[in-house]
């Protein structure tokens, strides 16, 4: 699809696979709101990530008309934005993330491509 599409010089956008808690972060968010001073680290456990992303990236490579959206630049490291949990277990962004994060992302970025102005 890749091939059929970047041939017909259509501009395709691949999604980064986001981060991974070490743990799941709603339920570390819940289990602090109802337990004073209970708090589980969150870490990123990214190694299954980074190479889906690296396997990603070598295909975009092939392509001068394929973009990556890497939704990973505008996670937090605590997983968290304006207090709120951005996922709703360890990898799956929940609805209000999703449009934190497309906030974020729509501040910094475009999906435009300035290179074929018509």
């Amino acid at each position: 699809m890749l091939h059929k599409l970047s041939s017909e010089k259509q501009a395709v956008y691949l999604m980064a696979d986001n981060l991974a808690s070490s743990y799941n972060v709603q339920r570390a968010y819940i289990l602090s709101s109802r337990i004073p001073g209970c708090r589980q680290t969150l870490r990123p456990d990214d190694e299954s990530t980074l190479k889906a992303n690296a396997r990603i990236r070598e295909l975009a490579a092939k392509y001068p008309n394929v973009y990556i959206i890497d939704a990973a630049a505008y996670i937090p490291a605590d997983f968290q934005i304006g207090g709120l949990p951005v996922y709703s277990d360890k990898d799956h962004i929940n609805p209000y993330g999703g449009t934190e994060l497309a906030k974020r992302f729509s501040e910094k970025q475009r999906f435009l491509d300035t290179r074929h102005n018509h």
